[in-house]
């Protein structure tokens, strides 16, 4: 199921993708590749896990390129500027449930919560504040649409992700392991296409 965190996020992204590829979705040479109804912007608003990845990366390589290995305590002190930023990059990027939220200055004190901690800053380039780094992420062009269609490709067809909300009607046969290959301790879906129903956030198969 999808929690409001996660739909939360999918509007942020979603937006980014509209911005950076218009009404553009996969490109005409290699379109056949794809569900014919394949929309880069929706599948991403489904399955916002896939643009996360690509943030936390983004920011890792900035990071690792300006030199500074270590987090250094008096740049995470500055980075906690405000907490509605803070908590923004806690729940919108991180992924983390509101449930979770210790409380600012809790999070700010590495001693009480370092684990959660550790999973905000991983969205911190070193030097920013929250506010800014909230500001970095929110701006368009920083997630490459083409990967996420790709992954579709590469994995999201054979882990079960649904590409696009399903069509009225449509929610009829749950997303089953029986419609699955076991492979290993995995399961290959890819025989088959899925949607998400909006009403109950339900992955159904796309009957043929």
């Amino acid at each position: 199921m999808i929690n409001d965190k996660i739909k939360l996020f999918s509007g942020l992204i979603a937006s980014s993708l509209l911005i950076a590829c218009s009404s553009m979705d996969v490109d005409d040479t290699t379109a056949e590749n794809w569900p014919s109804d394949f929309k880069r912007s929706e599948y991403s608003a489904i399955n916002p896990d896939i643009a996360v990845v690509q943030l936390r990366d983004t920011v890792a390589a900035i990071n690792l390129a300006s030199g500074d290995t270590a987090k250094v305590e008096s740049d995470i002190i500055a980075f906690f500027d405000s907490e509605v930023s803070v908590k923004t990059l806690f729940t919108d990027y991180a992924l983390l449930d509101e449930g979770l939220w210790p409380g600012f200055e809790e999070l700010r004190d590495a001693a009480l919560n370092i684990d959660l901690r550790n999973l905000v800053l991983e969205y911190h380039v070193f030097g920013n504040t929250a506010t800014q780094d909230l500001a970095f992420l929110q701006s368009a062009g920083i997630v490459d649409s083409s990967l996420i269609a790709w992954q579709y490709l590469l994995y999201g067809v054979k882990e079960g992700r649904a590409y696009r909300y399903c069509l009225s009607g449509e929610a009829k046969t749950l997303q089953s392991t029986d419609q699955a290959v076991a492979v290993r301790s995995l399961y290959d879906y890819s025989a088959n296409s899925y949607c998400l129903n909006e009403s109950d956030d339900q992955i159904y198969l796309i009957e043929k």
